[in-house]
């Protein structure tokens, strides 16, 4: 989720921040990568659906013209925890904090925090590699 979508945005990290919502989290060891070793933590929540699967009318006078919310397919809403910590180099001894939010239509029965975890990693997989090949291509077009 970015910023284009500031109440459905604010709806799940809300939703998040209540430490008695339920919701199910799966850990990811730390992976060493170069200088850096990372530490994941994917949180699933069904809180919010109800809210977010009906449309609601927003008032123009409050700056937020359009509507909040209507996502009739939602499954559940997702909350990435990435603690990156520089064992060497420059920036050692120094950490990291990045949150990042998602929603998904399939419901808790069909993929699980840990599935879903799989998921996010698989997609950057492929959105950098369609990256690749179009930077490849484009540099090779330039060149001639």
């Amino acid at each position: 989720m970015k910023a284009n979508q500031p109440l459905t945005l604010e709806a799940v990290t809300l939703s998040f921040d209540d430490p008695l919502a339920p919701r199910t989290r799966v850990v990811v060891a730390g992976k060493r990568h170069g200088d850096r070793e990372e530490r994941r933590t994917l949180e699933t929540s069904t809180e919010v659906v109800a809210y977010l699967a009906a449309s609601e009318a927003l008032d123009a006078e409050e700056g937020e013209a359009g509507t909040i919310a209507d996502w009739p397919s939602l499954g559940q809403v997702c909350r990435i925890h990435r603690e990156v910590e520089y064992v060497t180099g420059p920036q050692h001894g120094t950490t990291r904090h990045e949150w990042a939010y998602a929603l998904t239509s399939l419901p808790s029965d069909r993929a699980d925090a840990a599935r879903l975890e799989q998921s996010w990693r698989g997609h950057w997989q492929i959105e950098n590699g369609l990256h690749y090949v179009r930077d490849v291509t484009l540099v090779h077009t330039q060149e001639r």
